[in-house]
Formats: C-alpha cells, structure tokens, sequence
C-alpha cells in the first residue's frame, strides 16, 4: 500500500496546474508564421502574469494573437487584448492584401469577441488610445530594424504598468537591416531579461517592478545550464507546433496545386469538346504520314472513346496517338471498352477478347466492358466485328503490341488479334474508315467472307 501511495504521489507532478499551459492546443492553425516555436512560452507566459490589459504591436496572420487570446480564454481571465497592425505588409514581412486582415477579424470575433480587438492603424496612432502604466504583457513585433524597435519602445515604455513585461521577436535574426539583437543586447544591460534562440529569437524583459515572481526568476538566472535547460525544453515543445504546422502547409500548397491542375485539365478538356466535332477535318490523320498502319485511307479515325484497364495503374484511356495502354511498360490490359460516334455502326460493332487458353470471350456491345478489373487476369489479345449493316458502311482496323515487344497488325475485323508467343496485350490502336468507293465495297464483301 505504501508503494501505491509513493507512486501516486510522484505521479501527481505530471498534473500540477502550471505544467497544463505547455499542454494546450492552439486554436488557430495552418498559418504561416516563424512565431509557431513559441506559442508553448505564450501559453505559459498569460498563465503567470494573468495580464488585465495585452497589447500586440504588428501581427499579421495572427499566430502570436491567437496563442496569447487562446490562453486568457483558458485561463479565464478578466481582460483585453488588442492586436495593432495596418494588415498591409512591410518590405521585411512582404505586402499583402486585405484578406489577411478580414480572415483573422473573423476568426477573432468567432473565437474571442467579448475581450478581443483588432486596431487596424499605425503603432503611433494606437499609443494615443492606451493610458500610461495600463499595459501588463506587450508584444513588439513590427518592423524590425534597430530604429523602429528602438522607436517602438520608448513610444510604449510608459505604457506598461507595475507588472509589466515585454516580448521581442526576432532577437536572433542577424541579417539585412533587422536589428532587434541589438537592442536587445541594449536593454538586458539594464533591464532583467532572457532569450530564446529557437524560432528566429523570442527576447523576454521584465520592464516593471512588480512584474510575476516566475517572470522576473527566468529573467534573473545566472546559472547558464539552467538557462539553456530552460530554452530546450520550450524549444522542444515549440518543435511540435512548428512541425504541425509545416504538415499543414504542405498539405494546403499540395491541394493548391492539385487544384490548379483540374483547372487546366478542365480547361482543356473543355476545349477538346469544343474542336471534337471538327476533329476529323481538322487533324491531320495518322492515316495521310507514312506509318506500319497498312491503311492509307485519309478517312480513317479513331473511335470516339476507350478505355483500356491496365494492371497495377487501372483505368487509361486513348492516348494522343490513337494507342489506348501503355506501349513499352510490360503492364498487360485486364480489360476494355470502345464507344463509337455514330449511332447506326455502334448498333452493329461488338468486340471480344482472347482467353489465356486462346479461347473467345462473349462478345460485348461497343461501350461495354469487356474482361475483368484488379484480379491479375490479363487478356491475350482481341477480336472486333461489324454486323452487316455497319459493315456496309465502315471498314474498322486494328493493331496490338504485346509485353513481349512483338506487335500484329493492322488487321481487318473480324480476324483474331494475339501475339504468336501468347504473351498478354499490351496496348492496341482501332481505327475506323467509311466506305464509299466501289473498291471498299468489295473489299468489305471479301471481310464478311471471312466471317
């Protein structure tokens, strides 16, 4: 029983109150933001000073905002938070356009309208609305450079009260014009302070005389170890949030562009349909160049649609070249569908595929599938047919490639098409051509000779 209760007692430490802000959720997430590794010490920071007043100078998405809003809300706490920023960008920062400013408004007012205000105006013209010695926790993060943080600081100085305490992004960013290191390094002469290094700098200053006990500690440590105890755990804990949040960008830049791709799949497909009618008028057909077609006919077109089911990869269809598969890539055709555009020779056409035996499968009426889908059962080769009546009007040609290389054809319907070896089939190419001279009729009385 002793064991139990020397267990239990230990394990209590795991659920003391000030350990639970480094566990909180952020509510607002997929932000761009460098600020991501210090949301943990935001939480942790509003759980110790319960400010009555916080005001955040230049915030942009909002990351920072939320994180401190989120942790008044949790904390519930009688107090206001104001966030200032024109929400028009810098050139360190980059410009932007209004949809920043309307998307974190509306976050705001959905999340924590009752202490939470957005102050859309410079930081001067913000410091007329605040009484002096009203602030508890401010957050410097505009324009970086030594002159604006610089600026920044004296305009608000008399602003922090008795528990006053600062914040400083960026402390450990050292290139172009950013300077807020410096001042930094400035007012730790004279001011108890404390940095973080992780996610571009976070300096700490604990500006009043009164500021909480836990604050004023962290700032006073002259034990390095310790200090450096202190950054690594936060910057462990930050690391989560700034991992999630990578995931959660690359996601949402992932789905932008496959959104765009569509677009332009739309697009295009869009104006497939607008040139399909004038198709045959206007391509130059691969009957006219000189090929291993055996068909010279400048008639000749591919049928209006197929589709081909190739193992591992699934449903393809007509390829720019006419070759529905995957010529050369050794993956054999589980099955297929052939559409035709005219009315009057679908009625007539009917194609069949060959077995593994060498057999004829049932034969199947142009648009239906023929074979089978995802079983590893490929076809060996294909046979199509034309009734009387389409015959009377249409020759159709087709050609195959096997995964073995070798290749049949151009054959005339209704002779079988497969590969001497009985490997399985690869990709094939149909063809149609309209009968109208005397010599095609003939031609087309020898095929249904054949039959």
């Amino acid at each position: 029983m002793s064991n139990n209760r020397l267990f239990t007692r230990e394990l209590n430490s795991i659920f003391l109150k000030d350990l639970q802000p480094l566990f909180w959720t952020p509510a607002r997430l997929d932000m761009p933001s460098a600020w991501w590794g210090h949301v943990p010490f935001a939480f942790w920071l509003i759980a110790v000073c319960k400010p009555r007043l916080l005001v955040e100078l230049g915030t942009q998405h909002g990351v920072s905002y939320a994180a401190f809003c989120e942790a008044v809300s949790r904390s519930r706490l009688d107090a206001k938070v104001y966030a200032v920023d024109t929400w028009k960008g810098d050139p360190q920062a980059g410009f932007y356009g209004d949809q920043v400013y309307h998307e974190l408004k509306a976050f705001s007012d959905a999340n924590y309208a009752p202490f939470s205000e957005l102050l859309r105006m410079t930081f001067d013209e913000a410091g007329l609305r605040f009484s002096d010695s009203a602030i508890d926790v401010l957050h410097i993060d505009g324009y970086h450079s030594y002159e604006a943080v610089r600026h920044d600081f004296e305009q608000w100085r008399p602003k922090l009260s008795e528990r006053g305490v600062i914040l400083f992004h960026d402390t450990n960013v050292h290139r172009d014009d950013f300077g807020v290191w410096r001042f930094f390094e400035e007012l730790a002469e004279t001011t108890p302070c404390f940095s973080f290094r992780h996610s571009e700098g976070l300096g700490v200053a604990a500006v009043g005389p009164e500021a909480p006990e836990p604050v004023k500690d962290l700032c006073s440590l002259e034990n390095e170890s310790d200090a450096e105890r202190i950054r690594a755990i936060f910057a462990q804990m930050g690391s989560v949030w700034t991992g999630a949040n990578s995931l959660l960008q690359e996601r949402r830049g992932n789905q932008a562009r496959i959104e765009e791709l569509e677009r332009k799949l739309a697009e295009r497909e869009h104006e497939l349909r607008r040139l399909r009618p004038e198709y045959p008028k206007t391509r130059p057909d691969a009957e006219t160049r000189p090929d291993d077609s055996g068909d010279s006919s400048d008639r000749a077109c591919f049928p209006q649609k197929v589709l081909a089911h190739v193992a591992n990869v699934g449903d393809t269809g007509l390829r720019p070249d006419g070759w529905a598969g995957r010529r050369g890539s050794g993956l054999a055709i589980e099955g297929f569908a052939i559409a035709i555009g005219d009315n009057l020779v679908a009625a007539g056409f009917s194609y069949q595929s060959v077995t593994a035996a060498g057999a004829l499968s049932d034969a199947v009426a142009a648009g239906h599938y023929c074979g089978t889908r995802d079983k590893a059962v490929p076809i060996f080769g294909l046979r199509l047919r034309l009734d009387d009546d389409a015959a009377d009007r249409f020759h159709v040609t087709y050609e195959a490639q096997f995964v073995d290389g070798s290749r049949v054809g151009p054959l005339r319907a209704p002779l079988v098409c497969c590969a001497p070896s009985n490997a399985p089939l690869e990709a094939f190419r149909v063809r149609f051509s309209p009968i109208q001279a005397t010599g095609d009729r003939m031609d087309a009385d020898r095929a249904r000779s054949d039959k």
